[in-house]
């Protein structure tokens, strides 16, 4: 998946199993990689 920052539109490249999951823990902030570049919009999911 990719995810774009819309504060400063950087991108961010993960995987996972469970999208909405992985998702919510993003945009909760429990996620250090991207805690910063929040709030974040889902780009792109692939499975």
């Amino acid at each position: 998946y990719i995810l774009r920052s819309l504060k400063n539109n950087k991108f961010y490249v993960g995987s996972t199993t469970d999208i909405n999951e992985r998702l919510r823990r993003h945009k909760a902030g429990n996620v250090k990689a991207t805690k910063c570049l929040l709030p974040i919009k889902l780009e792109l999911f692939q499975e």
